[in-house]
């Protein structure tokens, strides 16, 4: 059986053609330039009495902004309404194929996977781009495979994708704590076709972690996997609601240890989970679970190079973890292009790293308060790969008005303030994704401070929307309280240099768009975008013209016009 795809790789566009077989695949390309055409896709779900969601599901695709070609749900041995609730749809839509087999009751994740390939075989004639999974109670937004899809278009090497899986949590959806972005879940994701039939699909495993195995197997022969925490998954069953919870933990430790992780890494994985439900009970069963399997000595359904490549994953997520880094998985697998220098300089530098064990230590503890900070402390919410060195001063009423984004860093001794108790549950300090604090810097909140993406703060930066009051000459300073302030807003991808102070006392300030403040500089009013302010108070020297494209010198009036360099 043959079909062509085309796909995007560098400038050029290359033609493929697939020759398939029941074993092997041939790819062939073509060098001659031809239109690019989308790829396209197919699912397929198991679903086992899945009545009260599975519809749900379904209108979910049926919304979607690109449809499969073909859908096959297979109901695998329901006993409730779900063969009913299917075949209505199924009939209804062209593209929706219904498929039951029979098995013996329960939830079992060796007959899942052996459900999923029974209704691969109802995909023939499809010759689709990319396969997908789609579990049976999750719902995702209107443009989720498109915007897979251009992902998969854009990044020839994209092996598996999928997005971040989120949870019901007090009447809200919110990303699930255990989301990676080098974890792609199972419940929505999509398999390049070269990919799947590499990997030979999805291996039927006693204790689950399918899509585990999937993606350490395409790592293994050179594909990125990736999951993006832009596209939402929304869980309508919380995992291992159909199953006893410890129990569930339990298996989930017998998982682990058959596809080969390391005593270390569990025993550091099932810490860092200690606050999930079941508290403390969830993960000591989960560990139990992988201590069971080693003390019996189960064997494993992988080879020892997958243990190998697996274990030496973790050993640098380890080793990230002590140094308050993060592994990136869109750069882990990048071809090499640095220049020997910098390579050079780089290998001396991870060689330093070792010279003093005592920094490893500091680290150590900055990690562990991290997670405490992170599971215990009442924000508003917070992301993913945060950091906070233990030094810094955080209460827990503060936190309860703070937002905080992915990969927030927060450096030694940095004093984040709310001086009064809000009269609202709104967050008054939001640090987007990427922040970056310096150390020694302190933001105090009255109203509500913003501090957008990838904003880095310099040592020692003040940022307040509020002052201490003065209107009284014969009363201290200490009893006249703090004034009524404004707001502060220091949007994307700005620069506020050693010392700096950002001071809003009424009104509102903001902070341009990739602006750069000068080392101990005095911000007391907004600034335009693509600026350098500098001075005491601050006034623009600088500042880029995106509609002349070209830089430009400082605002000479209050106008907003500009002397050309």
């Amino acid at each position: 059986m043959e079909f062509a795809s085309i796909f995007l790789r560098g400038n050029k566009f290359a033609a493929i053609k697939f020759n398939m077989s029941a074993t092997s695949l041939t790819v062939t390309e073509s060098s001659d330039q031809q239109k690019l055409e989308p790829c396209t896709y197919v699912l397929v779900t198991s679903a086992y009495n899945e009545e009260e969601r599975i519809g749900h599901t379904i209108e979910s695709v049926l919304r979607q902004t690109v449809l499969p070609l073909r859908w096959v749900i297979v109901s695998d041995g329901s006993s409730d309404s779900t063969d009913k609730i299917v075949r209505s749809y199924a009939e209804q839509h062209d593209f929706i194929r219904f498929l039951r087999i029979e098995r013996a009751p329960g939830r079992s994740f060796g007959s899942k996977v052996r459900a999923l390939q029974a209704g691969s075989k109802l995909l023939e004639g499809t010759n689709p781009s990319l396969i997908g999974n789609l579990d049976a109670d999750v719902t995702v937004g209107p443009d989720y495979f498109e915007s897979l899809i251009v992902c998969f278009e854009q990044r020839p090497s994209l092996g598996i994708a999928g997005g971040f899986v989120c949870e019901e949590t007090d009447g809200e959806f919110r990303s699930r704590r255990s989301n990676r972005s080098y974890s792609v879940a199972h419940a929505a994701q999509l398999v390049r076709r070269e990919c799947y039939d590499a990997i030979g699909g999805y291996a039927v495993l006693e204790y689950g972690g399918e899509d585990w195995h999937a993606q350490i197997s395409a790592q293994m022969r050179g594909w990125e996997t990736q999951a993006f925490p832009e596209f939402k998954i929304f869980h309508h069953r919380r995992t291992g609601e159909g199953d006893n919870l410890l129990r569930h933990k339990f298996r989930q430790g017998r998982m682990d240890y058959s596809l080969g992780s390391g005593a270390l890494f569990e025993t550091l994985k099932c810490a860092e989970r200690l606050p999930e439900k079941p508290f403390l009970l969830g993960s000591l069963a989960r560990l139990a679970g992988f201590f069971w399997s080693a003390i019996r000595r189960d064997g494993r359904p992988v080879s020892a190079e997958f243990v190998s490549f697996l274990r030496q994953d973790q050993r640098q997520r380890i080793a990230a973890l002590i140094k308050g880094s993060a592994i990136d998985p869109a750069a882990k697998n990048q071809p090499p292009g640095q220049p020997p220098h910098q390579e050079n300089c780089m290998k001396k530098r991870n060689r330093n790293l070792g010279d003093d064990p005592l920094s490893l230590l500091g680290r150590l503890i900055s990690r562990l308060y991290t997670w405490y900070v992170q599971w215990t402390f009442p924000f508003v919410s917070i992301g993913s790969d945060f950091w906070a060195h233990y030094s810094c001063d955080l209460s827990r009423m503060v936190a309860a008005y703070m937002k905080v984004g992915r990969g927030v860093k927060i450096d030694q001794d940095v004093w984040l303030s709310v001086p009064i108790v809000p009269e609202t549950d709104d967050p008054i300090i939001v640090l987007d994704d990427g922040c970056k604090i310096g150390r020694r810097c302190m933001i105090s909140a009255k109203n509500r401070v913003y501090i957008g993406k990838d904003v880095i703060f310099g040592p020692s930066v003040l940022v307040t929307d509020h002052l201490h009051a003065f209107a009284d000459v014969t009363v201290p300073i200490t009893f006249q309280g703090i004034t009524e302030g404004g707001t502060v807003r220091i949007e994307e991808g700005c620069w506020i240099g050693f010392g700096a102070a950002v001071i809003c006392s009424q009104g509102e300030l903001i902070l341009g768009k990739n602006s750069v403040v000068g080392a101990n500089s005095v911000v007391t009013r907004s600034v335009p975008a693509f600026s350098v302010v500098v001075g005491n108070p601050a006034r623009v020297v600088k500042q880029y013209d995106p509609v002349r494209e070209k830089w430009v010198l400082g605002a000479t009036g209050r106008s907003g016009s500009h002397r050309e360099r």
